[in-house]
């Protein structure tokens, strides 16, 4: 007598091989998808800070048609050189923001008095203010201050200020010294400048006017510290905890070394979003051909004599070696006369 085999065989379970390699599969594709999801993210932010910079750009260009000129590197309503405000003030106006303009009343009160409140509660909220299109969404505020603020005075906490990481291109040089020394820059917001388009002979696509502070390094670059950004509000000196508002390209993007605050520098992965003089915004690339021949960018900490002095021999050898310097810093000069061009 045979015996009658099912209809159906007998289910068998997935062995521990088995399992585990269908485990494994699933973790790469969660990995892969996380990352595609990470990238796509970045794209999205490197997106907006580009849109930032552009609104930036209509306002340089607004104010330059309004008043025949970019907006003034710094001013200031006193004597007092610690009392000026930023570039970025100028600006507001012809971002969409002359009521902040006008609450700050930057013509007749400067910047540290309104910080202390001396002038009253409206002036002082209106320089606390975060300006989104001031910030790459990128930079991580978490940082910093999750309000978009920096300290004044990080010893009382007195004074909070709007946070920017966007700086404006001050050339090859920074001189530290009195505005008729930081006049003396050769890049289009230099000291008390008021820069003319037709000032910038270099042709306005090969000159760089705006880019990226983001205070903190890219991470392809290897750097770890928690440089502050600076503030929309104030110039080189202010506040004490953060960085100057204008930037030299006599360092690197994204310089690996201690001089990252006084770099453009983005936390876009390899690159830095930078404005040209004809309205345009341009990634660079931190790998972009950066040469000073040897000339150093910083020239200060002495008396106004002595680096006026030292300023003049800077000049001078930057003329006899500026042929042979990098692209990135021949597109920081308005008027070098190389003819630097982004290919």
């Amino acid at each position: 007598m045979t015996r009658r085999q099912p209809r159906f065989p007998a289910s068998r379970g997935f062995t521990l091989v088995e399992l585990l390699v269908v485990i494994a599969i699933i973790g790469l594709l969660v990995a892969l998808l996380l990352s595609a999801v990470q990238t796509a993210r970045e794209a999205a932010r490197t997106n907006a800070c580009g849109n930032n910079l552009r609104q930036l750009a209509l306002g340089l260009h607004g104010h330059h048609n309004a008043r025949n000129s970019l907006p003034r590197a710094f001013f200031t309503s006193t004597s007092n050189e610690g009392q000026r405000w930023s570039w970025a003030v100028s600006l507001l106006p012809y971002v969409d923001h002359a009521s902040v303009f006008d609450a700050l009343r930057p013509r007749s009160q400067g910047v540290w008095n309104v910080s202390r409140n001396y002038f009253g509660a409206a002036p002082k909220a209106a320089m606390e203010m975060p300006l989104p299109f001031f910030v790459c969404p990128s930079t991580p505020l978490r940082q910093y201050d999750q309000t978009a603020q920096v300290f004044f005075d990080a010893t009382t906490g007195n004074g909070r200020a709007g946070l920017s990481t966007y700086a404006a291109n001050r050339g090859f040089f920074q001189f530290w010294g009195d505005s008729a020394v930081m006049a003396r820059e050769n890049g289009p917001f230099h000291g008390d400048s008021q820069t003319r388009f037709k000032d910038i002979t270099d042709g306005l696509s090969k000159t760089i006017l705006l880019g990226e502070m983001s205070g903190v390094a890219s991470p392809i670059s290897g750097r770890t510290d928690n440089n502050v950004p600076g503030s929309w509000c104030c110039t080189e000196n202010l506040p004490w905890n953060a960085r100057p508002i204008a930037r030299s390209v006599g360092f690197r993007v994204n310089d690996p070394t201690s001089n990252v605050e006084f770099a453009f520098s983005s936390m876009h992965r390899g690159v830095c979003l930078f404005v040209m003089a004809d309205g345009s915004v341009q990634p660079l690339s931190e790998t972009i051909e950066s040469n000073t021949q040897g000339v150093s960018p910083s020239v200060g900490s002495m008396t106004p004599a002595s680096v006026d002095t030292a300023a003049t021999a800077a000049l001078a050898t930057f003329e006899t070696r500026k042929a042979s310097m990098g692209v990135y810093q021949l597109l920081g000069v308005m008027n070098d006369g190389v003819g630097a061009r982004i290919d």
